[in-house]
């Protein structure tokens, strides 16, 4: 794979940075401008259709390690069904509150499930993603309208969607800005953009530094607080309507569960109790920092400005 270095903020463009997290020889740089955080080197923009191919299958041991089993766990599983579905109706009541339609594209839709949510909602969804197979399980298993390629390929008309939601996406992306303007041009007027990203400023980070579990250098590019993803959706006439951090419990769940996949006995024998651990820790330990913007991701809402 083939790498760049990063010189300046992509937010700002001042060069002066920080290092506030290291990963082998990968850093993770602080602006000294605007804060806004990125990687000092990444692959080049054309180098990762490979990397996220089979990163929701589980057969790339190196990416998408956290993901590895999401599609099965989220299928079979009860209880990360459960966490996901609560988190849809959340993001999902406040669409409707927002949106002023129901027409909606998930960029970077995976497997389908917010989708096939969205459409049990009365929404009308399309999604867009470069995983192929977890596409082919949206489409054959789920049913659902979705298209292999990144957003400038697709060419959809001025004004198309009245939302465009991004899960954990736009810490991928080479250019986030340029996907903005893109996202601008096909939002109806007043639509809603919906994105969920992790919190450079979570404690989690503060505290683990390079072992946070967001930091993966090469797949994200750039690590958001809720000042510096303001920051970029003004450069692109968004307006903020909803900006709040929060733990991602469903996540603690999967990820304990794979570090136990090659030990199958060990993981029959603490599975069931592994639902409880995953509520305790979160709601004891994590919950709290919420309240200071410190949870371990980000969920905003943005408003097309006229």
């Amino acid at each position: 794979m083939k790498y760049e270095t990063v010189e300046h903020c992509y937010l700002c463009g001042h060069a002066k940075a920080e290092p506030i997290g290291q990963l082998d020889d990968f850093r993770m740089m602080r602006c000294k401008t605007c804060s806004f955080t990125y990687i000092d080197h990444r692959p080049v923009e054309m180098e990762t259709d490979e990397l996220y191919s089979s990163y929701f299958s589980g057969s790339n041991a190196d990416y998408g390690k956290c993901y590895q089993g999401y599609i099965q766990e989220n299928q079979h599983k009860r209880s990360s069904k459960f966490h996901l579905n609560r988190f849809h109706k959340r993001v999902l009541k406040k669409l409707k509150k927002y949106a002023p339609g129901n027409q909606l594209l998930d960029i970077g839709c995976a497997a389908g499930f917010f989708m096939q949510d969205a459409r049990d909602s009365g929404w009308e969804p399309r999604g867009i993603d470069i995983a192929k197979p977890a596409l082919d399980f949206a489409r054959t298993e789920l049913s659902l309208d979705v298209a292999y390629g990144r957003l400038k390929e697709q060419q959809y008309p001025d004004a198309a969607f009245d939302a465009v939601t991004m899960f954990d996406l736009i810490e991928h992306l080479y250019a986030p800005l340029k996907e903005l303007r893109e996202i601008h041009r096909i939002l109806k007027p007043g639509g809603i953009l919906c994105i969920y990203t992790p919190n450079v400023e979570s404690i989690k980070r503060k505290i683990q530094g390079g072992r946070w579990y967001a930091f993966k250098p090469r797949e994200h590019n750039y690590y958001f607080s809720r000042k510096t993803l303001q920051m970029m959706l003004e450069k692109r006439d968004f307006e903020v309507l909803y900006s709040r951090t929060g733990y991602t419990r469903w996540l603690i769940l999967p990820n304990f569960r794979n570090r136990l996949r090659n030990r199958p006995w060990l993981l029959k024998l603490v599975n069931g109790s592994l639902k409880l651990v995953n509520e305790t820790v979160g709601r004891v330990i994590f919950k709290p920092f919420e309240l200071f913007n410190m949870g371990d991701a980000i969920l905003l809402f943005a408003r097309k400005k006229a």
